[in-house]
């Protein structure tokens, strides 16, 4: 009889350290799966804060606004010449993506006008609204001195 308690005490805690591997490896899945999740999520949104730290020669400014109409999509914001030397050529470029964080479409704003150091100017980026849009990261991708 004490053999088989034996037996049967050894069965019984083997299962249970199965039963709490088997959960513990499904817990720590699902924790993997909302921390990629939540990683891609401040990945898009740090993108976008990133977006304000300054270049060497030009900041996009934190007054940038991305709104949807009934048929477009509009981000709307202004630069900032930090570079010491006077702009001739700009170009934003407003990167609209996916719930899973790929580009499905860009489009730019650019002016020509001279950007004389510390000076500022609007853009404005017009797009046909797309229901695959979620989040939008506006970057200056371009620039020219005089």
């Amino acid at each position: 009889m004490g053999f088989i308690k034996i037996v049967l005490g050894v069965v019984v805690g083997i299962i249970v350290a199965v039963v709490l591997l088997v959960v513990g490896c499904a817990t720590l899945v699902e924790v993997g799966k909302r921390a990629e999740t939540k990683s891609k999520y401040l990945a898009a949104t740090n993108s976008v804060q990133d977006s304000f730290i300054p270049s060497t020669a030009l900041q996009i400014n934190k007054d940038w606004k991305w709104e949807l109409d009934k048929n477009y999509s509009h981000v709307r914001g202004s630069v900032k010449n930090i570079s010491g030397k006077s702009i001739r050529y700009w170009k934003i470029t407003a990167k609209y993506h996916d719930k899973t964080g790929n580009v499905v479409n860009q489009e730019i704003d650019n002016s020509t006008d001279l950007l004389m150091p510390n000076d500022s100017d609007q853009f404005e980026i017009t797009a046909k609204n797309n229901k695959a849009y979620d989040f939008v990261i506006v970057e200056a991708s371009e620039v020219r001195f005089q």
